[in-house]
C-alpha cells in the first residue's frame, strides 16, 4: 500500500494544531496549573527539534531558514557573578516568591534571531550550569514528563528545575514556589506567537545599520551555546578576547519597520530571512496570551 502523504495545507494545519495546544495550555498556565510547562515544551519541540530520524514541522515547511524569532532575553554577561534568568522576573506574594515570565514587557527591548542563534541562546546561568532554549526544551519534553519521564534528570536541569540552583528565596528563606523552567517555556511560547505574528505582517522597510557592533559569541567550538555581546561594553569584548573558551561571530544589525509601527532591532548573519513577510497561509490568529 502506498504511503500518504500531507500536502502542504495538511501540515500547515498540523503546525498550526501545535500552537492551538500551546495556546490552550498557557492559558491554564496563567491560571495557575504551571506544570503546563511541559506540554508547551512537547509542542515546541513537534514544531522544531530535528534528529536523524524525525523532522519538526518548521522543517517539513521548509520555515528554519526564513524565519525570524522575537527573542525577549535580556543581555547575558559573562562577567556576571549572581545567577542569571534573563526571560524571568522574581515576584513576591503572601504565598512566597516565584519565578515568572516577562510576557509582553519591554517588547521595545525585544531582537529578532535566526533559529540557530535563538535556539542555543542562553536562558539560564546558575554559576555552575548554562543553559539553553534548546536544553529546556528538550529536557522537559524528553526526561521531565512532556513526552516522556526519566528517573534521573541531566544534573543541569535537575540543579534548576529540583535543586533551586538560582538560589532565590522569599524574605523568610523559603526557596522559590515551582519550577523556572516551566516558567522560561511560557515566556518561549510568548515569543513565537509575536514571531508568527510578525512574519504575516506588512514589511515598510529595514536598514542596515554599520555603527553598531554586535556578535554572537559562543562558549565552545561546536557553536551549541552563545550570547549577544555588544562591542560598547569593553571590559566584557577584552575578557572574551584574552580567553580560549570563546568563538565570536559578526552579526549584522538591522533595524526592521513594520506597516502596523513596529520597529524591532534583528542581529542577523544575512538579510535573506527579512524578505519573507506578508504569507497569509501562515497567519495565526490568536493573540498572545
Amino acid at each position: 500500500m502506498t504511503k500518504y502523504v500531507f500536502s502542504r495545507n495538511q501540515l500547515l494545519t498540523q503546525l498550526f494544531d501545535q500552537m492551538d495546544f500551546i495556546t490552550n495550555s498557557n492559558a491554564l498556565y496563567d491560571s495557575g496549573k504551571l506544570n503546563e510547562g511541559k506540554r508547551i515544551a512537547t509542542a515546541i519541540r513537534v514544531l522544531l527539534h530535528d534528529t536523524q530520524k524525525s523532522k519538526s514541522l518548521f522543517r517539513l515547511l521548509n520555515l528554519k531558514g526564513n524565519f525570524l524569532f522575537v527573542s525577549t532575553s535580556g543581555m547575558y554577561s559573562v562577567r556576571n557573578l549572581l545567577p542569571q534568568f534573563p526571560l524571568l522576573g522574581v515576584e513576591f506574594d503572601e504565598h512566597g516568591a516565584s519565578y515568572v515570565p516577562k510576557g509582553d514587557k519591554l517588547l521595545n527591548e525585544a531582537m529578532l534571531l535566526s533559529f540557530e542563534d535563538w535556539w542555543n541562546q542562553i536562558i539560564f546561568d546558575d554559576n555552575n550550569f548554562k543553559l539553553s532554549r534548546r536544553n529546556i526544551i528538550l529536557d522537559v519534553a524528553n526526561q521531565d514528563g512532556g513526552a516522556h519521564v526519566d528517573t534521573e534528570l541531566k544534573e543541569s536541569y535537575g540543579a534548576l528545575g529540583y535543586q533551586n540552583s538560582l538560589g532565590w528565596t522569599d524574605q523568610t528563606g523559603r526557596p522559590t514556589i515551582g519550577n523556572p523552567a516551566y516558567a522560561a517555556l511560557r515566556q518561549i511560547s510568548n515569543e513565537l506567537v509575536m514571531s508568527f505574528n510578525l512574519l504575516i505582517s506588512d514589511l515598510s522597510k529595514y536598514t542596515i545599520d554599520n555603527t553598531d557592533k554586535y556578535h554572537m559569541v559562543f562558549f565552545n567550538t561546536d557553536k551549541k551555546m552563545r550570547f549577544i555581546q555588544i562591542d560598547s561594553d569593553k571590559l566584557e569584548s577584552e575578557k572574551i578576547a584574552e580567553s580560549n573558551d570563546y568563538v565570536r561571530e559578526r552579526r549584522k544589525v538591522i533595524h526592521i519597520d513594520y506597516g502596523n509601527g513596529n520597529r524591532f532591532l534583528a542581529v542577523l548573519k544575512s538579510t535573506k530571512a527579512i524578505k519573507l513577510h506578508g504569507c497569509e497561509d501562515l497567519k495565526y490568529d490568536n493573540e498572545v496570551g
